[in-house]
Order: structure tokens, then C-alpha cells, then sequence
């Protein structure tokens, strides 16, 4: 099993991976906290409603005081305060930043650098501004591929929908298809994907460079989509509710009593489909295991596609992961091989506090080995290689990090 800890006002603790009924223990470090008023940049008067919204370091790139002026804050972070005060707590480490809006459309950031653990920023000014954020304008129709108009699809930008009520779809949408299928709204930039929508067919997304000097004009067919099904094993022997999931595209799902599993109005495309085997008493595993394979789908079609878990294997990998010479906790190790069925087989797990990582029962052979994860100083970190094990055996492979 995998435990982590959080607190209020402490930074959430690395996984650690633990046996039932054994005794875990945590440490937890504060969390930055930042402290501070909201004012206006032209007259320095307090803005006393406003919305908060933490920045990551990846958003702290580039030109800021656009990208600000055009995020949503959606995350109920609208306070309320007299003199325009606020506190927050940051929730890692590294390059960060606060981002401010105000009901009335001003918007101001400040940006902290190599923030560490238990931090304190006191006294922080952030001034509010209009800024009129660039935008894109994209106007077009959605039809099936018949030429028949679809109304009441929605579109998003993103290329990932996760169909929930009707509330929810319309609070998230930019816009909704009328009578005739058309669409047209105004969206802030950076802006380059877009996925319509509708229940009665397969989605569609679309990427790609939308001018800002000009209306982007785009029409979107949308098909019945393809059924995926199949059954899911262990050694072949069928699973059942709650020890596998499989997901294609952006789908997911359990499988069934009976160890089937069902997607319907799969967009036609190329289709990466994969099935994780879940831990449970009776099947304990000391890693994820998941396997993948990519299907060519075509609408109105039917496709099988069954996955069987091979246990047995006998050979595994052990290490270190460090970062500047200390152990890197919460590191992503990924393991994969190609099986012979043509499926890709995958195991992953994290290091713990200490950098250690193991993954027991993978096949002897040559072995992909991937490490990742995020630095103190908030910057992604990438190992790739490859480790040959042995039958019985389990091989050593260490991962020194420098930032």
C-alpha cells in the first residue's frame, strides 16, 4: 500500500510504501507562507475583494502579467478583507509566484525565487492593474459526417473531457453550438486546443497555432465513434470488480464482475489503451504493473482487445535515486519491456525518504528504466537507460541527480 501525510501549514509528505498492519511514520516541514495587501498600482488604495490564485514555476515563465490577466480563477479563492491583507501557503518549494484579480478585471503577480521550506514573506505588495489581455477569436460549426449540424455540443480548451453533469459542462465550457451548429466566442491567449463535445458521438480535438489578428474559422465533424471491449486476467485467470482499470483516450474505467470492460464513442485515431492491475489482499503487488497497446480505430467498428497479467517473473531492480548527493524522495521510476503478444508492459513505483526504490517480479532481459521527478528548486529531472536482470536475481541501478 501506498500512505502519504498533509497538515494544514506543512508541506504534504513523500509517499511511502507500507505493508498492512505496519506502523508508518512522517515528517512533515513547513510550507512557504507568503503574507501581504493588494493594492491599487495608480491611486495605492486597497483592493478589498479579490482572487487568489498560487502560481507553479512553470507558470512564472514568459510574459506573466498576460498570462495573469487571462487565467481562470475558478478554485474559490475569492477573499474578502478590509485593507486588501492576505496569507497563504505555498504548496512546494522552488521558483513560485501569488497571482491577483479583481472582480472589476485588475490583475497583478509577484514572483518569488528558490523559495525553501518554512520560508516566510512578509509585508508583500502586489498592485493591481488593467491589463488587457491578448485574445484569440475562433468562430466555426460542428456537423457529423453525414453534414447535418449538431447543436448543443460543447466546446473546451483543452484536449480532455470528462463528461460530468450539466451544470458542471456549461460552467466549463467557452462556448455551446446553437440551433445550427455554430459556435464563436473570444478566448485569452496562450490558446492553441480545443475539444468539442456531445453525448450522442465521439469527441473530437483539434491543435494548432490560432492567429491573434484575425477570427480563426474551423469546422468540426464528429462521428459515432468505435466500441472497445474486452476481458481483463491474471495468469488467466479473469478478474473482477475493483482489481483492474483500463482506460482509452481520456475514458476511464473499472472492469466488471465478470472481468469485461466496455468503451463506447471512442474518437477513430490512433487510440492508446491501457489496463493497470490494482494491489488487493488476495493479489498484493509491490509496484504498479500496467500494460498498453495502441489501437487504429475507425467509427461504426468493434474492437477486442483483452489483457493478461503474467506473474511469475522472478528477477528485480533495486537503488538509489540522489539529488546533490542526498536521497530524492518521491522519484518516478518506470520499468517497461515489450511482450511477445505485442503488448508493452510497464511497472512503476517512487523512492521513499530515504532514495531507495525496488521492483521485484519483472522477466529477465534487457529492461527500459526511467527515472523523473521534480527538484527542491522546483525543475523537472529526467534518467533514461537501460539494465539487463537476471532469472533469481535482482539488479542494482543508482541515480545520481545534480541541479
Amino acid at each position: 500500500l501506498r500512505t502519504h501525510a498533509v497538515a494544514p501549514h506543512y508541506l504534504r509528505a513523500p509517499e511511502k510504501r507500507v505493508s498492512l498492519e505496519s506502523v508508518a511514520d512522517f515528517t512533515l516541514v513547513a510550507a512557504p507562507r507568503i503574507s501581504g495587501r493588494v493594492v491599487q498600482a495608480d491611486s495605492g488604495r486597497s483592493v478589498t475583494t479579490f482572487s487568489l490564485r498560487r502560481l507553479s514555476w512553470w507558470e512564472v515563465e514568459g510574459d506573466i502579467q498576460q498570462a495573469v490577466a487571462g487565467m481562470k480563477y475558478d478554485d474559490g479563492t475569492e477573499q474578502q478583507d478590509s485593507e486588501g491583507r492576505f496569507s497563504v501557503d505555498l504548496k512546494r518549494t522552488g521558483d513560485a509566484g501569488i497571482a491577483i484579480r479583481t472582480p472589476d478585471g485588475l490583475s497583478g503577480f509577484e514572483r518569488f525565487e528558490d523559495v525553501q521550506a518554512g520560508q516566510s514573506f512578509e509585508d508583500v505588495t502586489i498592485r493591481v492593474s488593467r491589463v488587457n489581455p491578448i485574445t484569440v477569436r475562433v468562430a466555426g460549426s460542428v456537423k457529423n459526417r453525414v453534414g447535418d449540424p449538431i447543436s448543443g455540443a460543447w466546446v473546451f480548451d483543452s484536449q480532455q473531457v470528462i463528461p460530468g453533469s450539466r451544470d458542471n459542462l456549461d460552467y466549463s465550457a467557452l462556448a455551446r453550438t446553437d440551433v445550427d451548429g455554430l459556435f464563436d466566442f473570444e478566448e485569452a491567449v496562450p490558446f492553441d486546443r480545443m475539444t468539442i463535445y456531445h453525448p450522442d458521438y465521439a469527441p473530437s480535438s483539434i491543435s494548432r497555432a490560432f492567429s491573434t489578428d484575425t477570427i480563426n474559422r474551423v469546422e468540426i465533424l464528429l462521428g459515432e465513434g468505435a466500441t472497445i471491449s474486452g476481458f481483463v486476467s491474471l495468469d488467466g485467470d479473469l478478474l473482477t470488480e475493483g482489481e483492474a482499470m483500463v482506460s482509452a483516450s481520456s475514458a476511464l474505467t473499472r472492469i466488471e464482475p465478470d472481468g469485461s470492460y466496455e468503451f463506447t464513442r471512442v474518437s477513430r485515431d490512433l487510440v492508446r489503451i491501457s489496463c493497470r492491475l490494482l494491489a488487493t489482499d488476495a493479489k498484493p503487488v509491490s509496484s504498479n504493473y500496467e500494460l498498453r497497446a495502441l489501437l487504429n480505430v475507425e467509427d461504426g467498428q468493434t474492437y477486442q482487445m483483452d489483457f493478461d497479467f503474467e506473474r511469475g517473473y522472478d528477477a528485480g531492480i533495486e537503488g538509489i535515486v540522489l539529488i546533490n548527493g542526498q536521497p530524492f524522495p518521491s522519484a518516478r521510476v518506470e520499468l517497461g519491456f515489450d511482450r511477445p503478444d505485442g503488448l508493452e508492459a510497464f511497472f512503476t513505483t517512487k523512492s521513499d525518504e530515504t532514495g531507495h526504490y525496488w521492483v521485484d517480479q519483472i522477466p529477465e532481459g534487457l529492461i527500459a528504466v526511467r527515472v523523473i521527478g521534480l527538484t527542491p528548486g522546483g525543475h523537472g529531472v529526467e534518467d533514461v537507460s537501460e539494465v539487463e536482470t537476471q532469472s533469481g536475481m535482482t539488479a542494482q541501478y543508482d541515480v545520481s541527480f545534480v541541479e
